[in-house]
């Protein structure tokens, strides 16, 4: 079976950090409009020290720090013939917990509260 990225590290992202609870899941469509979000390389988080900001494109620390603990990312890509993939894996670093959808369908989760708000 051969291997196909279909991302690579630094793609492109879209990133915004939520003041209520408006969005709801109307954010993990695929038709959604981000185009008032922040955008720039994928690798998104904040970092109170500096050990892990060079990891980062797209740094959150002045949206989030004391305001919400939550981000939404949107990293878009296409594939033009889906019969072919069997599966998708995903490679992700995180430290404190992150939720994956593909098409508004969760697909992985890791470090996350049973329940999700944006406030978590």
């Amino acid at each position: 079976m051969q291997n196909t990225l279909l991302l690579d590290a630094g793609a492109s992202a879209k990133v915004f950090v939520p003041t209520d609870g408006s969005l709801l899941s109307a954010w993990t469509q695929s038709s959604f409009d981000d185009s008032a979000w922040q955008s720039g390389p994928s690798g998104v988080g904040y970092d109170t020290a500096t050990t892990y900001r060079s990891l980062f494109g797209i740094d959150v620390l002045s949206s989030m720090q004391n305001k919400n603990t939550s981000v939404y990312c949107r990293v878009p890509f296409t594939v033009s013939n889906a019969t072919q993939f069997t599966n998708l894996t995903l490679k992700m670093n995180n430290h404190a917990g992150f939720v994956a959808y593909l098409n508004r369908t969760q697909v992985t989760s890791d470090g996350a509260p049973p329940s999700l708000a944006r406030n978590r």
